[in-house]
């Protein structure tokens, strides 16, 4: 069965976490802690297979700092109550695999937990939206076909691998992209292919009971993004 560490600083919620566990039986707690700098020294002793961060400040870049060093092998989710959208990008260029809003209720957080530990991405719709620029421009087929297989945390040479076109096309591409996305780096266009692959699943899926979490997950397994070579 798949372990997740908490690290929290709100007293209680490894209990609550522990008990839910039990009920659903997918996960087990295999330990807690308090803060951030106790983190490096009990993941040696527990190796949990999902770390789930949950703090009620934002997260910044010291913090980030610490989670990669302490989490060289756990799958890590940031569970936040806010995360400006920089910091969120260079989470996830540290490895970070789930960012989640702490309002959405605990069955959305089990979820989330779940496909992260599957091997998946999951950022919530409310946290995409914020971080990528909707776009009218109609990409072309290999121009969508890049998209997502940078979504999918692909290299630039696993990339022209897979579409059969030299490491210097795909960087072509992704520059050309940028501009006729309007998206700042390399982040934001893998953001961008997550939510647009997450928006045609759901107009090919029934429709959703009103005011039920539709989380931007990519339904396959990804490798961490990495920086533009």
């Amino acid at each position: 069965m798949p372990s997740v560490f908490l690290c929290s600083d709100e007293p209680g919620l490894s209990a609550v976490l522990a008990r839910s566990f039990r009920e659903l039986g997918d996960f087990a707690l295999g330990g807690s802690c308090a803060s951030l700098s106790e983190l490096q020294d009990l993941l040696l002793r527990f190796e949990p297979d999902v770390l789930l961060i949950d703090l009620a400040t934002a997260v910044n870049a010291s913090d980030l700092g610490i989670i990669r060093k302490a989490a060289a092998t756990a799958k890590t989710v940031l569970w936040v109550r806010n995360i400006p959208g920089n910091m969120a990008f260079q989470a996830v260029s540290l490895g970070v695999r789930g960012i989640l809003r702490r309002k959405l209720p605990l069955e959305t957080l089990l979820r989330c937990l779940s496909r992260v530990d599957q091997g998946e991405l999951w950022f919530d719709t409310a946290l995409t939206d914020s971080m990528t620029v909707t776009s009218r421009q109609a990409l072309t087929p290999r121009e969508s076909e890049a998209v997502s297989l940078l979504a999918q945390g692909l290299k630039n040479r696993e990339i022209a691998t897979a579409m059969g076109v030299a490491e210097g096309t795909v960087k072509v591409y992704v520059s050309r992209l940028f501009r006729k996305l309007g998206v700042r780096d390399r982040f934001e266009l893998a953001l961008f292919g997550l939510k647009s692959a997450e928006a045609a699943r759901a107009m090919a899926a029934p429709a959703r009971p009103t005011g039920q979490p539709f989380p931007t997950a990519l339904r396959t397994p990804v490798k961490r993004i990495s920086p533009l070579a």
